[in-house]
């Protein structure tokens, strides 16, 4: 029987847990560990990070090398293959006299895509092509860091991780 009810949150539900134990989070101390329990708070496993997120990633024409480390155990055996996007904030181009701080504010472009194909448990360097956007940057911007984000995916393509980084720059 479907029964509607407000639960501790506030939040409606239509659908009255069954017993006691249903809702609750699992136990992961339990040496019987379910399945869900290398999954963190938000859902999708954490495959691929950047191994060192304070180092700059050094990008020249030739593409960007972020070291990767995969986080997945080796007793796995199923190495990290996530897709990989790197994205610079560049200045506007926009008349600087505008009113609206939108304006000025720096755009998002992408600057830089691969694949992370790294054995659990280990840590790569990884080779990421820069896009059309990209190369125009790194040929015509006199600074020679930028800020970005570094962000990783899993296969469907919906978002896992992201990192603030540091984009060096070498012709």
């Amino acid at each position: 029987m479907t029964v509607a009810f407000f639960t501790d949150d506030g939040l409606f539900d239509e659908n009255e847990p069954d017993g006691p134990d249903e809702g609750l989070e699992p136990d992961c101390a339990n040496p019987m560990q379910p399945p869900n329990c290398d999954i963190p708070q938000g859902g999708m496993p954490v495959e691929a990070v950047l191994a060192t997120p304070q180092t700059p990633i050094p990008c020249k024409a030739s593409g960007c090398q972020p070291l990767i480390a995969c986080q997945l155990a080796q007793e796995q055996g199923v190495p990290c293959t996530n897709p990989i996007d790197l994205f610079a904030f560049v200045p506007r181009r926009s008349d600087t006299s505008s009113a609206d701080p939108a304006a000025k504010a720096p755009r998002r472009v992408q600057f830089a895509f691969g694949t992370a194909n790294v054995p659990p448990g280990g840590t790569e360097t990884v080779r990421l092509r820069l896009t059309r956007a990209g190369k125009k940057i790194l040929r015509t911007s006199k600074k020679r860091r930028l800020n970005g984000v570094f962000e990783v995916r899993n296969t469907p393509g919906d978002l896992i991780g992201s990192t603030r980084v540091k984009i060096r720059l070498r012709k």
